[in-house]
């Protein structure tokens, strides 16, 4: 908007991302196992993973709905927030409560990350978006609405699902299910590395 207005020249302008710590956020599967004993996922089971306040913003309502849909795999939402009551009546109504565990607010989401194999973020709308930044920097492929910032982060259209349609993101997913060990990789290597490590290390953005 700055730059249409010529309140300043393009070439003058330089984005400065959110920063996360990537001696943190790190692809270390042995951190997760023993949340996926505790939660009881074998090591086969397929988890998608969602991190957000519960709340409109965030949709989880849409994402619960999506998820239904799918006839296998587990999906935990970590977060608090004044849809929690409601969240779980829908969990319910949909029949997935054997499949879905709302697992509050953590403190150890390194952990959580590398116990999932898919991250879902199911954003109305957005800023930033950094638990992306965070989740493929631990080597997890990842599912994004377009909300705000999110497909700047992913850099990847074809893991990116327009707002308000989540429920058709069936070609990423498919994809996912299907090549899941190989996209651990992909991610890691063609994402997870050159974004986070270029674009949203805290180290290099503070230098």
């Amino acid at each position: 908007m700055f730059i249409k207005r010529k309140a300043f020249r393009k070439q003058d302008n330089l984005a400065v991302y959110n920063g996360i710590d990537l001696s943190r956020f790190v692809p270390d599967r042995s951190l997760g196992e023993d949340l996926r004993k505790e939660l009881g996922v074998g090591p086969d089971d397929f988890v998608f993973f969602n991190a957000g306040r519960l709340t409109a913003a965030k949709d989880q309502d849409n994402l619960l709905r999506a998820f239904s849909r799918l006839p296998h795999g587990q999906l935990w939402i970590a977060g608090e927030g004044e849809l929690r009551d409601e969240l779980s009546s829908t969990v319910a109504a949909l029949g997935i409560r054997e499949r879905v565990k709302l697992l509050g607010a953590r403190s150890d989401m390194a952990r959580c990350y590398n116990a999932a194999d898919c991250f879902v973020l199911s954003s109305a709308w957005e800023g930033f978006g950094i638990v992306l930044a965070e989740a493929m920097a631990c080597g997890l492929p990842v599912i994004t609405t377009d909300a705000g910032g999110c497909a700047e982060v992913v850099q990847n259209d074809f893991f990116v699902v327009i707002t308000d349609v989540l429920q058709r993101c069936k070609f990423p997913v498919a994809y996912i299910l299907t090549h899941h060990r190989l996209c651990h990789l992909d991610i890691l290597f063609i994402i997870g590395c050159r974004c986070n490590k270029v674009h949203f290390g805290a180290a290099d953005l503070a230098d």
